[in-house]
C-alpha cells in the first residue's frame, strides 16, 4: 500500500483517508476526510482509489477557488486573521456588526427582547474570547473609533 499512501484499512473495509490541508482547516473542521471504498478486497479497493482520491482533491481545489473569489474581509474572517485587514476594512466590518444590531439599541423593550439581546451579547462575547489577541485589538480600536464618531465616548 506504499504506492497508495492514503489507502487505509479499518476493520474489513478500505477507505481513502486524506488530511485536510491547513489552508482549508477553518472551512472544513475535520482533520481528515475518510471515504469508504465499499470494498474489503485490496485489489478492488485499489481500482477505486484513484477516482475517490481525485474527487477529494477536486473538492479541496473547488473550496480554494470559492475562497479566492470572496472579498478581503470575508477571506480574513475565514482564515481567522483579522490583523490582515486594513483600518478601513476593520471599520467596515465593525460598522456592519454595529448596524446589524440597530434594533437592539431601541429605547423601548418589548416582551422577549431581553432574551434576544442577551443571546446576541453572549454570542459576541464567545467570538471575542476565541479571537487572536492581535485581531481583538484591531476590532476594539475600530469599535472605539466608531463609538467616538457617534459621540458615545
Amino acid at each position: 500500500m506504499a504506492r497508495y499512501p492514503n489507502l487505509w484499512k479499518r476493520g474489513d473495509r478500505y477507505y481513502v483517508r486524506v488530511r485536510v490541508p491547513t489552508d482549508l482547516r477553518l472551512v472544513e473542521k475535520r482533520e481528515h476526510i475518510a471515504i469508504s471504498l465499499g470494498r474489503s478486497d485490496q485489489r478492488d479497493a485499489v481500482r477505486r482509489y484513484r477516482d475517490v482520491h481525485g474527487k477529494i482533491e477536486q473538492q479541496f481545489e473547488a473550496t480554494r477557488a470559492e475562497l479566492a473569489g470572496r472579498d478581503a474581509i470575508t477571506k480574513a474572517l475565514n482564515e481567522g486573521r483579522l490583523e490582515a485587514l486594513s483600518d478601513i476594512q476593520a471599520e467596515t466590518l465593525v460598522r456592519g456588526w454595529f448596524d446589524a444590531r440597530e434594533h437592539l439599541r431601541k429605547p423601548s423593550l418589548g416582551p422577549g427582547d431581553e432574551e434576544e439581546r442577551l443571546r446576541l451579547l453572549l454570542e459576541d462575547r464567545a467570538r471575542l474570547d476565541e479571537m487572536d489577541p492581535a485581531a481583538a485589538d484591531v476590532a476594539r480600536n475600530s469599535a472605539d473609533r466608531l463609538l467616538a464618531d457617534a459621540g458615545a465616548h
